[in-house]
């Protein structure tokens, strides 16, 4: 049975993302050549098969595109949270690139698509999370 909560594992990939969080900067893999952003990171761009990447800091502001509210049954070493909201993100750089991630606060304050939010940086432990929290709530 799972009792802590999992953390991501950085790889060649994501290394320059959870390194960039922990600074508190949201930062996106992006296309050296066609400047397409790459979200999940990954070695080769969807659009034009390049495999030249650059990392770019980003605003950490962004839309609410869904969401849901996470019940038991769950990891125990989420029980504590629930009821928790999880929120899909359309950052402003571009709207199609979309992160998933905690909603921070009082859920019951504007939770609803359409909603703009801010990362807001989570420490747990040595790895630092991306979360999110609607702006002026």
């Amino acid at each position: 049975m799972i009792t802590e909560r999992p953390m991501p594992l950085p790889d060649d990939a994501t290394t320059e993302f959870w390194q960039a969080c922990q600074k508190h900067e949201l930062r996106m893999q992006r296309c050296a050549s066609c400047k397409e952003f790459r979200w999940p990171p990954r070695p080769m761009c969807g659009a034009c098969q390049s495999f030249d990447s650059e990392w770019i800091q980003v605003s950490g502001r962004g839309t609410i595109y869904s969401y849901v509210i996470a019940h038991a049954p769950m990891l125990p070493a989420f029980a504590p949270r629930a009821p928790f909201p999880i929120i899909l993100v359309a950052l402003d750089e571009d709207p199609a690139m979309r992160m998933i991630g905690n909603l921070i606060g009082d859920m019951r304050e504007g939770l609803q698509i359409g909603a703009k939010v801010t990362v807001a940086f989570e420490e747990v432990g040595e790895v630092t999370l991306p979360q999110w929290k609607i702006v002026g709530a």
